[in-house]
């Protein structure tokens, strides 16, 4: 289950006293910060403009995210990430949480240039909890590095050697399209061009015999910049 929330709060209190507050409140509701950072660290300011609104203001410094855990009683996992910043002079706070019965661990793998691998479930398109929150950390990262000159993202399924082909090459498709839906989505990318494409079906009759995990229950995003393209043409001339 995922729920989202929207607070403003009066003028004379900063984004930073609100974000101290918060971390305080979640150690003694029993989460665990797991990560935090601020200012620069967050990513640009113009990637927070366009996810918390026009009015943030000008400086860095006043950015705060911080993503905590914890595992009640009854063994169900929450996660709950914060946004915080100044909107003019009163501070805006966007909380999203997110409750299961178990909360997969998964974990997208970094491919270099800002590319990133996010796995999936044995015969499954629908993302984890744990993809999610790899996938909302590749877009900080792309924000981080530079959103300006993006001119598209691919998304490629991929799948491990079950199944008939027919169905793997089905899958590898819901799987692309199932993160090129959350990532249009996503405010800060929008303008740019996410495109799928089935990545291929393993041949390696070795990964079917995996219950657990497979190289191939996958898919692969990567990002393409224009600087990229005209280097290329350089090379090809």
């Amino acid at each position: 289950r995922q729920h989202s929330y929207v607070y403003d709060f009066r003028p004379g209190i900063s984004a930073y006293q609100l974000n101290d507050e918060m971390e305080n409140r979640l150690r003694r509701a029993g989460y665990l910060i797991v990560y935090r950072c601020q200012g620069s660290e967050c990513g640009e300011i113009d990637g927070w403009r366009v996810f918390m609104g026009k009015y943030v203001s000008g400086i860095e410094c006043s950015q705060y995210y911080v993503l905590a855990r914890r595992v009640r009683s009854d063994a169900a996992q929450q996660l709950i990430q914060i946004y915080a910043n100044d909107i003019g002079r009163s501070p805006r706070l966007i909380a999203h949480t997110y409750e299961a019965e178990v909360l997969v661990d998964v974990s997208g793998r970094e491919l270099g240039k800002g590319n990133v691998e996010i796995p999936f479930g044995i015969d499954s398109a629908e993302l984890t909890l744990g993809g999610r929150e790899a996938l909302r950390r590749f877009v900080a990262q792309l924000v981080k590095s530079g959103i300006v000159g993006v001119e598209s993202i691919e998304v490629a399924g991929y799948t491990d050697a079950q199944g008939t082909a027919a169905r793997n090459e089905q899958l590898s498709s819901q799987r692309a399209e199932a993160i090129a839906q959350w990532l249009r989505g996503e405010e800060m990318l929008t303008g740019i061009t996410i495109a799928t494409r089935v990545g291929g079906v393993a041949m390696d009759p070795q990964n079917a015999k995996s219950v657990t995990t497979s190289p191939y229950r996958k898919a692969e995003i990567k990002v393409v910049r224009a600087s990229e393209k005209e280097a290329d043409k350089v090379v090809a001339k």
